[in-house]
């Protein structure tokens, strides 16, 4: 029958999991301390509502979702594959492109120096139907992945209806309280009473995760970084302004820094009408509310787009960039905050994924796909130990410490290449650098189903 599985959180990570569990015939049930239906969502129940902003599908995320048979579905709701990203001073002057990573199925790697020409027209929802260049030849298997862009709450629907679709168990309005263990497995209690109990757990509840809290202890509480990130999502088009403004972006992925005020902003088209922005404000005191208002998008909505219209503007951003702050159909404050490296993901019957086991900073782009990454590494190591939690936690352990380090690492170097102030021209070149040593290249790169390849090879034979 496999194993029974408990995952806490019902985010990303945790239902891309639960696929992967049930597909190899183990048991998942996801619990949440939330219930979607009171976030406003009513098309399908598993859906979270429309909440955060975009996120930057790269080649290491792809890979896992092509793996679980969702990539086609999602990249009908993307941004056109782009083969650069954009940085340049808060004014969109200097800019200086860097070439994303193009993947391919084997996990070769060559950065994209051509223009993929994508083809994409809105779809019904104003998503965009993308008919570009990241296609599946006639085996089934995908020639290569290219960067797009997509709005989490896409990703977060779509997972979570594939979830739906194979009668996957979602156990919601439970917070989690406390966990205990015996020699025959592991139960959760939650906040109203009720108890669920499994074989393993795994905890998948994010940066603020209780599950963390309760299996390592108040040591590894996430630390806050001084950074809040303000996230809307505008409507594109000429004229769409309430004067007639046009409000178009020139990139579909542009990150625009002042070193000198230590503050920045980055836009992404998600499709041909619609983009994200960030308005990013560091060296900030804690937040004051509840961690549960952190991704609740804010209730005055016009006051709070004015403010950040004048102030982006005071910073001398870009008139197009102004107005699309201005013109914000939905803005969430999201304070950042990053969780103390740990030398273990598991303890007993308990395993950490994403956020609540690694949250860092964002610098990289790279939070969602590494939680990814998490879910396909642990699933193909579930898929092929069957019943052995014992070394899948072992293996998994040995696959991603490494791995987090080295792009926790990355992303810090970012940020202090962000913080610096020298001049414009050292951040050409650094960029330069960081792409001929290949830097990029490894993050995106990454091909889980290889790793966990390679650490089942080296196991003694039964």
């Amino acid at each position: 029958m496999g194993l029974k599985v408990l995952i806490v959180g019902a985010g990303n990570a945790g239902p891309l999991l639960a696929l992967y569990l049930q597909r190899a015939g183990h048991v998942p049930t996801v619990c949440d301390m939330y219930n979607p239906l009171d976030e406003g969502a009513r098309d399908v129940p598993l859906f979270f509502g429309d909440v955060g902003g975009a996120i930057a599908l790269q080649t290491n995320g792809q890979r896992v979702l092509d793996d679980v048979g969702l990539l086609d579905e999602l990249l009908q709701k993307s941004s056109e594959p782009f083969d650069n990203a954009v940085f340049a001073k808060i004014d969109g002057s200097s800019p200086v492109d860097v070439s994303n990573f193009e993947g391919t199925r084997n996990g070769s790697a060559s950065n994209a120096t051509t223009n993929t020409s994508a083809t994409v027209s809105a779809n019904a929802n104003g998503t965009g139907a993308n008919t570009g260049s990241v296609k599946s030849n006639s085996s089934g298997t995908r020639d290569k992945y290219t960067t797009v862009t997509l709005m989490r709450m896409n990703l977060q629907h779509t997972v979570g209806s594939a979830c739906n679709r194979l009668g996957i168990r979602y156990i919601l309005n439970s917070k989690l309280v406390s966990i205990s263990e015996s020699e025959s497995g592991v139960t959760a209690v939650f906040a109203n009473g009720s108890t669920a109990s499994a074989d393993v757990l795994i905890g998948a509840d994010g940066v603020h995760s209780a599950t963390r809290l309760l299996i390592f202890g108040e040591q590894t509480r996430e630390v806050f970084a001084n950074i809040i990130h303000h996230i809307g999502i505008t409507e594109l088009g000429l004229g769409k302004g309430e004067n007639g403004e046009d409000l178009v972006l020139d990139h579909t992925a542009g990150f625009y820094n002042d070193r000198v005020g230590n503050h920045g902003m980055v836009f992404l088209r998600t499709s041909p009408t619609n983009s994200a922005f960030q308005v990013i404000e560091n060296n900030l005191p804690p937040p004051t509310e509840a961690v549960e208002e952190h991704w609740r998008p804010v209730s005055n909505l016009p006051v709070e787009s004015k403010r950040l219209a004048v102030l982006v503007e005071g910073w001398g951003a870009a008139k197009n960039h102004v107005e699309i702050v201005r013109h914000a159909r939905r803005i969430t404050t999201s304070p950042i905050y990053v969780v103390p490296r740990l030398p273990s993901f598991h303890k007993g019957r308990v395993l950490l994924i994403g956020d609540a086991a690694h949250a860092m900073l964002p610098h990289l782009g790279q939070g969602t796909n590494i939680a990814m990454e998490d879910a396909g590494v642990l699933g193909n190591l579930f898929a092929s130990l069957g019943d052995d939690w014992q070394t899948v936690f072992k293996l998994y352990d040995q696959i991603r410490i490494p791995r987090i380090k080295f792009v926790s690492d990355q992303s810090n170097m970012v940020k202090a290449m962000d913080n610096a102030s020298y001049g414009h021209f050292v951040v050409k070149v650094m960029a330069f650098a960081s792409k001929r040593l290949g830097y990029l290249d490894k993050i995106a790169s990454y091909n889980f189903k290889e790793e966990v390849k390679a650490a089942l090879a080296k196991l003694p034979p039964k």
